[in-house]
Protein backbone atom coordinates (compact mmCIF):
# COMPACT_ATOMS: atom_id res chain seq x y z
CA UNK A 1 0.00 0.00 0.00
CA UNK A 2 2.70 2.37 0.73
CA UNK A 3 4.65 1.58 -2.47
CA UNK A 4 1.65 2.19 -4.45
CA UNK A 5 0.77 5.59 -2.53
CA UNK A 6 4.46 6.23 -3.34
CA UNK A 7 4.35 5.87 -6.82
CA UNK A 8 0.60 7.77 -7.01
CA UNK A 9 2.51 10.77 -5.53
CA UNK A 10 5.18 10.71 -7.33
CA UNK A 11 3.16 10.69 -10.88
CA UNK A 12 0.63 13.50 -9.62
CA UNK A 13 3.35 15.59 -8.49
CA UNK A 14 5.91 15.02 -11.36
CA UNK A 15 3.36 14.98 -14.45
CA UNK A 16 3.02 18.87 -16.69
CA UNK A 17 3.29 21.96 -15.15
CA UNK A 18 0.17 24.07 -15.23
CA UNK A 19 0.46 27.66 -14.19
CA UNK A 20 -1.99 29.02 -11.56
CA UNK A 21 -1.96 31.93 -8.90
CA UNK A 22 -1.86 29.45 -6.10
CA UNK A 23 0.06 30.93 -2.83
CA UNK A 24 0.87 29.45 0.83
CA UNK A 25 0.39 31.78 4.04
CA UNK A 26 1.55 30.70 6.96
CA UNK A 27 1.56 33.42 10.40
CA UNK A 28 4.17 33.96 12.43
CA UNK A 29 4.02 32.22 15.26
CA UNK A 30 4.79 32.31 19.28
CA UNK A 31 5.77 28.92 21.44
CA UNK A 32 6.40 29.16 25.24
CA UNK A 33 9.85 27.77 26.01
CA UNK A 34 9.94 23.99 26.14
CA UNK A 35 6.54 23.56 24.62
CA UNK A 36 4.74 23.04 21.74
CA UNK A 37 2.27 25.42 19.22
CA UNK A 38 -0.13 24.81 16.72
CA UNK A 39 0.58 26.73 13.16
CA UNK A 40 -1.87 26.74 10.36
CA UNK A 41 -1.03 26.12 6.80
CA UNK A 42 -3.36 28.19 4.97
CA UNK A 43 -4.08 27.57 0.90
CA UNK A 44 -4.91 30.59 -1.83
CA UNK A 45 -5.92 28.64 -4.76
CA UNK A 46 -7.64 29.26 -8.11
CA UNK A 47 -7.50 25.94 -9.44
CA UNK A 48 -10.19 23.92 -8.36
CA UNK A 49 -9.21 20.28 -8.66
CA UNK A 50 -6.37 20.19 -6.47
CA UNK A 51 -5.82 16.32 -5.16
CA UNK A 52 -2.56 15.94 -3.70
CA UNK A 53 0.15 18.45 -2.30
CA UNK A 54 4.00 18.06 -1.56
CA UNK A 55 6.48 20.16 0.58
CA UNK A 56 9.47 20.11 2.50
CA UNK A 57 10.07 22.30 5.88
CA UNK A 58 13.47 22.89 7.48
CA UNK A 59 13.08 23.54 10.89
CA UNK A 60 15.77 25.57 12.97
CA UNK A 61 18.07 23.52 15.44
CA UNK A 62 15.37 22.82 19.16
CA UNK A 63 12.34 22.72 16.79
CA UNK A 64 10.43 19.77 15.71
CA UNK A 65 7.25 18.22 14.24
CA UNK A 66 5.20 16.28 16.60
CA UNK A 67 3.73 14.38 13.85
CA UNK A 68 0.15 13.03 16.59
CA UNK A 69 -0.90 16.79 16.32
CA UNK A 70 -0.36 17.06 12.47
CA UNK A 71 -3.50 17.10 10.75
CA UNK A 72 -5.30 17.82 7.39
CA UNK A 73 -7.99 20.03 7.30
CA UNK A 74 -11.46 20.26 6.78
CA UNK A 75 -11.13 21.16 3.15
CA UNK A 76 -9.94 17.91 2.45
CA UNK A 77 -12.87 16.28 2.21
CA UNK A 78 -11.52 12.76 1.21
CA UNK A 79 -11.92 10.88 4.67
CA UNK A 80 -9.56 8.24 3.32
CA UNK A 81 -6.87 10.66 2.43
CA UNK A 82 -4.06 10.80 5.17
CA UNK A 83 -1.53 13.22 5.95
CA UNK A 84 2.39 11.77 5.75
CA UNK A 85 5.26 13.22 7.37
CA UNK A 86 8.73 11.43 6.31
CA UNK A 87 12.33 13.13 7.46
CA UNK A 88 15.02 13.23 4.62
CA UNK A 89 18.58 12.85 5.03
CA UNK A 90 19.52 16.16 5.21
CA UNK A 91 16.65 16.40 8.10
CA UNK A 92 14.37 18.17 6.49
CA UNK A 93 10.61 16.95 7.07
CA UNK A 94 8.91 16.07 3.96
CA UNK A 95 4.64 16.54 3.86
CA UNK A 96 2.96 14.57 1.46
CA UNK A 97 -1.16 14.02 1.02
CA UNK A 98 -2.51 12.35 -2.14
CA UNK A 99 -6.30 11.59 -2.45
CA UNK A 100 -6.65 8.05 -4.15
CA UNK A 101 -9.81 8.56 -5.13
CA UNK A 102 -9.19 11.84 -6.89
CA UNK A 103 -11.51 14.39 -4.38
CA UNK A 104 -10.31 17.91 -5.09
CA UNK A 105 -9.57 19.72 -2.34
CA UNK A 106 -12.68 21.93 -0.91
CA UNK A 107 -12.89 25.85 -1.24
CA UNK A 108 -10.44 28.35 -2.72
CA UNK A 109 -9.00 29.95 0.46
CA UNK A 110 -8.64 28.67 4.36
CA UNK A 111 -6.55 26.33 6.58
CA UNK A 112 -4.96 23.42 4.66
CA UNK A 113 -3.41 21.60 7.35
CA UNK A 114 -2.26 22.44 10.70
CA UNK A 115 1.21 21.23 12.25
CA UNK A 116 2.77 21.41 15.77
CA UNK A 117 5.70 22.65 16.36
CA UNK A 118 7.55 21.69 19.81
CA UNK A 119 10.41 23.72 21.24
CA UNK A 120 13.67 22.32 23.35
CA UNK A 121 14.40 24.53 26.15
CA UNK A 122 16.98 25.97 24.97
CA UNK A 123 15.67 27.26 21.95
CA UNK A 124 15.50 30.88 21.39
CA UNK A 125 14.23 32.03 17.66
CA UNK A 126 14.52 30.83 14.25
CA UNK A 127 12.85 30.72 10.88
CA UNK A 128 11.14 27.61 9.25
CA UNK A 129 11.50 27.54 5.83
CA UNK A 130 9.27 25.91 3.63
CA UNK A 131 10.07 24.87 -0.04
CA UNK A 132 9.45 22.27 -2.92
CA UNK A 133 5.84 22.94 -2.38
CA UNK A 134 4.17 21.28 -5.24
CA UNK A 135 0.17 20.44 -5.90
CA UNK A 136 -1.26 18.13 -8.51
CA UNK A 137 -4.76 18.27 -10.15
CA UNK A 138 -6.71 15.32 -11.30
CA UNK A 139 -5.33 15.09 -14.47
CA UNK A 140 -1.75 15.37 -13.00
CA UNK A 141 -1.25 18.56 -13.99
CA UNK A 142 1.87 20.04 -11.82
CA UNK A 143 1.60 23.36 -9.61
CA UNK A 144 4.49 24.46 -8.17
CA UNK A 145 4.41 27.07 -5.35
CA UNK A 146 7.38 30.16 -4.45
CA UNK A 147 8.86 28.96 -1.23
CA UNK A 148 7.41 30.43 2.03
CA UNK A 149 8.77 30.93 5.79
CA UNK A 150 7.63 32.21 9.08
CA UNK A 151 9.49 33.13 11.90
CA UNK A 152 9.20 30.96 15.53
CA UNK A 153 9.31 33.17 18.42
CA UNK A 154 9.61 31.91 22.44
CA UNK A 155 7.80 33.62 25.69
CA UNK A 156 9.51 33.93 28.27
CA UNK A 157 8.48 35.22 31.79
CA UNK A 158 9.06 39.06 33.16
CA UNK A 159 8.28 39.43 36.47
CA UNK A 160 7.73 42.70 37.99
CA UNK A 161 8.63 42.95 42.23
CA UNK A 162 8.89 45.08 44.81
CA UNK A 163 11.17 44.06 47.43
CA UNK A 164 10.27 40.44 47.78
CA UNK A 165 6.92 41.02 47.06
CA UNK A 166 5.69 39.44 43.19
CA UNK A 167 3.91 42.71 41.76
CA UNK A 168 2.63 41.27 38.15
CA UNK A 169 4.32 38.86 35.56
CA UNK A 170 3.79 38.52 32.03
CA UNK A 171 4.88 37.05 29.13
CA UNK A 172 6.77 38.43 26.43
CA UNK A 173 8.35 37.45 23.52
CA UNK A 174 12.26 36.65 22.71
CA UNK A 175 14.02 40.36 21.47
CA UNK A 176 10.68 42.08 21.61
CA UNK A 177 10.06 45.54 24.09
CA UNK A 178 9.03 44.93 27.48
CA UNK A 179 6.04 46.60 28.21
CA UNK A 180 6.27 48.25 31.72
CA UNK A 181 3.18 48.87 34.33
CA UNK A 182 2.60 52.33 34.48
CA UNK A 183 0.66 51.99 37.58
CA UNK A 184 -0.05 48.83 39.75
CA UNK A 185 -3.76 50.27 40.32
CA UNK A 186 -3.15 50.74 43.84
CA UNK A 187 -2.58 53.66 46.62
CA UNK A 188 -0.47 52.16 48.97
CA UNK A 189 2.43 52.55 45.98
CA UNK A 190 3.89 55.34 44.45
CA UNK A 191 5.79 54.19 41.24
CA UNK A 192 9.25 56.07 41.09
CA UNK A 193 10.85 53.88 38.22
CA UNK A 194 11.46 50.30 37.09
CA UNK A 195 15.32 49.43 37.58
CA UNK A 196 17.53 47.75 34.84
CA UNK A 197 15.11 47.17 32.33
CA UNK A 198 16.75 45.33 29.05
CA UNK A 199 16.44 47.14 25.84
CA UNK A 200 14.67 44.23 24.75
CA UNK A 201 13.79 40.52 26.00
CA UNK A 202 16.37 38.05 26.80
CA UNK A 203 16.54 34.45 26.15
CA UNK A 204 15.38 33.73 29.74
CA UNK A 205 12.88 34.89 32.18
CA UNK A 206 14.27 38.03 34.33
CA UNK A 207 13.11 39.88 37.35
CA UNK A 208 12.60 43.77 37.03
CA UNK A 209 12.21 45.65 40.55
CA UNK A 210 10.57 48.50 41.39
CA UNK A 211 11.44 51.47 43.16
CA UNK A 212 8.49 52.29 45.12
CA UNK A 213 7.75 54.91 48.01
CA UNK A 214 5.14 53.75 50.46
CA UNK A 215 1.91 55.52 50.95
CA UNK A 216 3.26 58.41 49.12
CA UNK A 217 1.64 60.82 45.89
CA UNK A 218 2.30 62.46 43.68
CA UNK A 219 1.44 66.20 43.77
CA UNK A 220 -1.01 66.61 41.06
CA UNK A 221 -2.70 69.59 43.07
CA UNK A 222 -2.32 73.39 44.06
CA UNK A 223 -0.29 72.96 46.99
CA UNK A 224 -0.27 76.74 47.87
CA UNK A 225 -2.21 76.89 50.60
CA UNK A 226 -0.38 74.20 52.90
CA UNK A 227 2.20 74.13 55.17
CA UNK A 228 5.12 72.11 54.08
CA UNK A 229 7.43 69.87 56.32
CA UNK A 230 10.28 67.54 55.87
CA UNK A 231 9.95 64.03 57.42
CA UNK A 232 11.95 65.19 60.39
CA UNK A 233 9.46 67.95 61.43
CA UNK A 234 11.69 70.74 60.24
CA UNK A 235 9.11 73.34 58.67
CA UNK A 236 10.22 74.85 55.13
CA UNK A 237 8.73 77.44 52.96
CA UNK A 238 8.80 75.90 50.44
CA UNK A 239 8.42 71.79 48.63
CA UNK A 240 11.74 70.35 48.55
CA UNK A 241 13.13 67.05 46.73
CA UNK A 242 12.41 64.39 48.22
CA UNK A 243 9.24 63.59 50.21
CA UNK A 244 7.45 66.31 51.90
CA UNK A 245 4.68 66.48 54.89
CA UNK A 246 1.91 68.44 53.98
CA UNK A 247 -0.59 70.07 56.59
CA UNK A 248 -3.71 71.20 54.65
CA UNK A 249 -5.67 74.17 55.52
CA UNK A 250 -8.29 71.24 56.63
CA UNK A 251 -5.94 70.21 59.47
CA UNK A 252 -5.10 67.12 57.15
CA UNK A 253 -1.95 65.94 56.59
CA UNK A 254 -0.25 64.10 53.29
CA UNK A 255 3.48 62.86 51.70
CA UNK A 256 3.60 63.56 48.96
CA UNK A 257 7.12 63.21 46.41
CA UNK A 258 9.07 65.73 44.34
CA UNK A 259 11.24 64.16 42.14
Amino acid sequence: MMKRLFLIIVTALLGGLAVFAEQILVPDIVLVSGNSATVEIELSNECLNLVAFQMDLTLPEGVSIDKAGCALSSRVTDEEQELFIGRLESGVYRLTSTSLSLTPINDTDGTLLTLRLTTANTFVSGQVMMSNIRFSTSDSERIVLNDVSFVVNTIYNVTFMYGDQVLQTIEVPYGAEIPLPESLDSERYTLLEWLEVPATMPAHDITIYASFTDGVKMIRSNTQNAEYYQLNGVKFNILRHGVNILRMNDGTTKKVLVK
